[in-house]
């Protein structure tokens, strides 16, 4: 018999800090702690799904305080006040460039220190054109050597990137999203050399093309800017406000702690779940994260592999699906088990099996994260639907449910 119950309950859901999503009306909103977050796409207004992400920490300080003496200003002034902004209030500031020849108009974030190694980190700001339709999102080592990206503010082009200086960063890729508004999102992701400072840069731009940001201005023309966030990772997290320090946001933990409620049935099952990440993994196993897991951590019962494949867990040993899922396109998992062994299907693929018995959940099911460890293989996502039935479905079946 099917029976319909609530979010809560079923899951006990837990985060210490509160969060800032995309809300029904395409602005950001913020969550109160303990929340659960229900995000949306910020273009078709459509539901994304359980927002669940792992605990990240906004460095920049000063997010939307770009008038601020934390940010060094060269060949540009900033207005306050001077736009409505993501949330959907008049606070966002305007980067005027000035007019001396043949230069950048540059906001610099304050310098930040960092251990003496390559690090991977993520910076991205909140830009919508103000004249001008181009915007170079970078960081650097404050001697010169970083990376950089620029953007389309009229369609969210990804256009150039490069890495500059003697000691360039490496791995550099840029990541846009659009918000309501004309707001954009743009990213920059790069792998840092070994020197212990990083900083935030951003500036107008008159191309979508390296040198495009250097031009001659007409002190009128340039750029609104919100939320600028540095953070180590591959991706841009949800947004983390800051003024005078940085800020951590806390990870999200979303438990069923009573199986009953399920109708758990140890002996045979299929777990099902519909998700959407706006990020590739690549090779980058750091990112494997786990969408439905078990109380314990070597064994994830449905998880992402590098490369955009999916997995299940068993004793550590892992059975992988031949397919691969879209990042920002949403995608449908089954596993199914018994004692004869487990079935594994991704989005109506050839299903994947083999004689290894899934290793049934006796405690807990911990949804986005491994096991009761809140911060660990998270799956950073969204998760649209998360279903468990008490039989084995057949191959077939696992093809049809996930089609």
């Amino acid at each position: 018999m099917l029976v319909q119950k609530n979010f809560s309950d079923i899951v006990t859901f837990a985060r210490a800090t509160t969060r800032w999503r995309t809300g029904p009306a395409g602005l950001l909103v913020q969550d109160a702690i303990n929340a659960a977050s229900l995000a949306y796409d910020p273009v078709t207004l459509l539901p994304r799904g359980l927002l669940v992400e792992g605990q990240k920490t906004n460095v920049q300080m000063q997010s939307s305080g770009f008038d601020n003496v934390i940010w060094s200003k060269t060949n540009c002034t900033i207005t306050p006040n001077a736009a409505v902004d993501p949330v959907g209030t008049s606070v966002a500031q305007k980067l005027v460039e000035g007019t001396a020849a043949n230069s950048v108009s540059r906001a610099t974030g304050n310098v930040i220190s960092k251990a003496a190694s390559a690090i991977e980190y993520t910076a991205s700001v909140y830009v919508k054109a103000a004249g001008r339709n181009f915007v170079r999102v970078g960081m650097d080592d404050s001697s010169g050597s970083g990376a950089a990206v620029w953007f389309s503010l009229t369609d969210g082009a990804i256009g150039a990137s490069t890495g500059t200086g003697t000691t360039a960063f490496t791995n550099i890729s840029g990541k846009v999203s659009q918000l309501a508004n004309g707001w954009y999102r743009c990213a920059i992701t790069a792998t840092t050399t070994t020197t212990t400072v990083i900083r935030f840069l951003v500036d107008p731009s008159t191309t979508n093309a390296i040198g495009g940001n250097l031009y001659t201005g007409d002190g009128v023309s340039g750029i609104y800017l919100f939320g600028a966030q540095l953070e180590v990772g591959a991706f841009p997290s949800s947004y983390i406000p800051t003024t005078s320090a940085s800020v951590t946001r806390s990870a999200d933990s979303t438990l069923i702690t009573d199986l009953s409620k399920i109708a758990f049935n140890p002996i045979e099952g299929t777990f099902y779940a519909e998700f959407m990440r706006t990020f590739s993994d690549g090779a980058n196993a750091a990112l494997n994260g786990r969408l439905i897991s078990r109380d314990s951590m070597a064994d994830g019962i449905i998880g992402t592999s590098s490369g955009n494949f999916i997995e299940t867990y068993s004793g550590g040993v892992a059975l992988r699906t031949g397919n691969q899922f879209t990042p920002s396109v949403a995608a449908k998992a089954a596993v199914s088990y018994s004692s004869a062994g487990r079935s594994l299907c991704l989005n109506g693929g050839t299903v994947a099996s083999d004689a290894n018995p899934l290793v049934v959940p006796t405690q807990l099911i911990s949804i986005g994260s491994a096991g009761s460890s809140s911060n660990t293989n998270n799956f950073n996502g969204f998760i649209r639907d998360i279903r468990y039935i008490p039989r084995r479905l057949s191959n077939a079946e696992l093809q049809a449910l996930t089609a």
